[in-house]
């Protein structure tokens, strides 16, 4: 069609002048259209993510990431159910999320949301054999079948 992409920034720069006013419509509005939709209480349904942590460099010198930075990684599942954390698990900054799959905790019949950095088809396969379904943005070089 000719359409260019849209940059993020552009988007973020357009987004700073709107008034709050009109985010806060829209949530309500979003809100509104999922109820009804979102999964009963008895579903299981787990966010999972990571962060990146800064720490000091000269108190904590065996997470240095940078030669002048020290970082770890946090790697959190959380059920919305329950507003808590199920899982924590500390690792080194430069360790991919598809790496950390290997010691999430996994449980038949639930639902993981998840972003792009836990791609991984071994894990996918596994969740899948388990009967666990899952959510999670792909790749743009990603082949579906």
């Amino acid at each position: 069609m000719g359409a260019t992409l849209i940059r993020r920034s552009t988007l973020a720069d357009a987004n700073a002048q709107r008034a709050p006013g009109l985010f806060r419509e829209i949530m309500f509005w979003l809100i509104h259209k999922l109820q009804g939709n979102l999964p009963s209480a008895n579903e299981i349904v787990w966010l999972g993510d990571s962060t990146t942590l800064d720490l000091n460099l000269h108190h904590y010198a065996w997470a240095k990431f940078r030669s002048s930075k020290a970082d770890i990684k946090l790697h959190t599942v959380y059920d919305p159910h329950a507003c808590i954390p199920t899982f924590l698990e500390m690792g080194e900054a430069r360790a991919h999320d598809a790496k950390a799959v290997a010691s999430l905790p996994l449980l038949t019949g639930a639902t993981y949301v998840f972003d792009r950095a836990y791609h991984n088809y071994e894990w996918y396969a596994r969740l899948t054999k388990q009967n666990i379904r899952f959510v999670g943005r792909m790749k743009a070089n990603t082949v579906l079948k």
